[in-house]
């Protein structure tokens, strides 16, 4: 930090700009609904305390109590409540970091209790569920953006909706309904996404079926899943939980279950959609926090939760596609990795720094916390996606300098090519790679390519935080 007087300066100064929230931020929020069979075990309720950190970065549009192969009966809301009420605690001061973080209230207001029982069977004797009318009224709503649904246990209570709608509506009517539904779903753990990709092959839902293995190391009691593991384990263990999210962080910290299996298995389904310049969720392969998948949806994709009950519910529903898992390729301290645990476990340091500030943030005052750098590339301040066009031979100098830091931190640049998710196969070379202006060296044979260069930004706090920005180079 560069000293108290600069550090009250941008102290006043941000709270003056986050008094309105910004157009570009506004542009790139998402509607997002919450399923989850919390307290089944204890990961849900892990992964609500870390939502509600970046409830500043959506528009939550429900929170429902679900059911699913773990957890085949009673939807448990006061499980939600008590972490609303938590939540509601720190919300002051969470708002002396961002002025978009939404009342206990309003979350109140859109939370309910799903479907209550397991898979199609009960979803389609309960239509007239309170959520699954929630639901509808969502998708039905004047607004062009697409409604997210992170799916944290079954998906049975959203393909509930769909029923309804189907059975209510002209068929035109319905497809125009399920085109503004986007899912991500951990696992399957029944049916429900299975009944809507169906009937509605163009869907965008994806289904993580082993990917979300890759959050976090299993517990020491656990101890399985060796093939998932890879990058810096310490920064998502008991001991790092302990200091930076349970003691000494407020009652939400305190809502924060030690983990039995797994820390947070249903995380990456909203690392997926927070907009820090990497995800660009309608591009499933285009990879980040959340994940990457392939481009061409997988056919009648199995249950990833080694519970037995789940696969014969998915057989009735044959055929059926989803986008799913995807590998990528990064080395760490020496290690080659290529599966697609490596495509979340790659980005673990930055996701848990990040969340470790999210939660300073709901004790400590502006001036003494930590804030992400803003990363600006050739003058286009936004967190948007970035296309340019090249000739093959080409050149592309970028500019970031322009970049800052709103506590005055020293920031580090790093410009990389991200090879999965580009079609350009050919060697392509940056030099100063660790400076604000990079040079691009496009290859004379990427005629009809693309490629993606991407801008980590990092500044010198404790921890230290990351954004960035996302470059799609088209060569004609």
């Amino acid at each position: 930090m560069n000293g108290p007087i600069f550090r009250l300066l941008a102290c006043a100064l941000a709270i003056a700009l986050s008094a309105l929230p910004s157009a570009a931020l506004a542009q790139h929020k998402h509607r997002v609904v919450i399923l989850t069979d919390i307290s089944n075990e204890p990961a849900d309720q892990e992964s609500l305390v870390r939502f509600l950190t970046y409830a500043n970065e959506f528009d939550v549009e429900g929170i429902v109590a679900t059911t699913g192969c773990w957890k085949k009966s009673d939807p448990d809301i006061a499980a939600i409540h008590r972490v609303i009420d938590a939540y509601e605690e720190v919300v002051p001061n969470l708002r002396r970091h961002s002025k978009d973080f939404p009342d206990a209230a309003s979350l109140r207001a859109v939370t309910f209790s799903g479907v209550d029982g397991y898979g199609m069977e009960a979803a389609a004797k309960q239509l007239d569920n309170a959520a699954v009318n929630h639901i509808i009224s969502l998708i039905d709503r004047d607004d062009e953006r697409p409604v997210w649904f992170c799916a944290w246990g079954g998906g049975n209570t959203l393909a509930a909706a769909v029923m309804k709608v189907r059975m209510d509506r002209t068929q035109a009517e319905a497809e125009a309904f399920v085109a503004k539904v986007r899912g991500y779903e951990i696992a399957l753990q029944d049916e429900g996404f299975a009944y809507i990709a169906h009937r509605y092959p163009n869907v965008k839902l994806i289904s993580s079926e082993l990917q979300w293995r890759g959050i976090s190391r299993t517990t020491p009691t656990f101890n399985k899943w060796p093939e998932t593991r890879g990058g810096n384990d310490e920064v998502f263990n008991a001991d790092w939980v302990r200091h930076n999210v349970q003691t000494d962080h407020g009652p939400l910290g305190q809502q924060y279950l030690t983990a039995e299996y797994l820390h947070e298995g249903d995380t990456p389904s909203f690392l997926y959609l927070i907009p820090n310049g990497l995800h660009f969720p309608e591009h499933v392969d285009f990879g980040g926090w959340g994940g990457r998948f392939a481009a061409v949806r997988q056919s009648n994709i199995r249950t990833g939760t080694g519970n037995k009950t789940v696969d014969p519910l998915l057989d009735q529903h044959r055929d059926y596609a989803m986008f799913s898992d995807a590998k990528d390729s990064w080395t760490y301290e020496g290690t080659a990795y290529n599966n697609e645990f490596c495509a979340i476990f790659r980005w673990r340091e930055a996701f848990q720094n990040d969340f470790a500030v999210r939660m300073d943030w709901c004790v400590k005052p502006y001036d003494q916390a930590n804030h992400n750098p803003v990363a600006v590339v050739n003058g286009d301040k936004t967190r948007g996606l970035i296309e340019l066009k090249a000739k093959a031979g080409d050149q592309l100098t970028l500019n970031a300098a322009a970049s800052t830091d709103p506590d005055g931190d020293q920031l580090g640049y790093s410009w990389w090519i991200y090879n999965e998710p580009g079609s350009c196969s050919h060697t392509i070379t940056i030099q100063n790679a660790k400076t604000a202006q990079p040079i691009v060296q496009v290859p004379d044979d990427a005629t009809g390519k693309n490629f993606h260069v991407i801008l980590t930004l990092t500044d010198d706090a404790t921890p230290p935080l990351t954004s960035y920005r996302r470059i799609v180079v088209s060569v004609d």
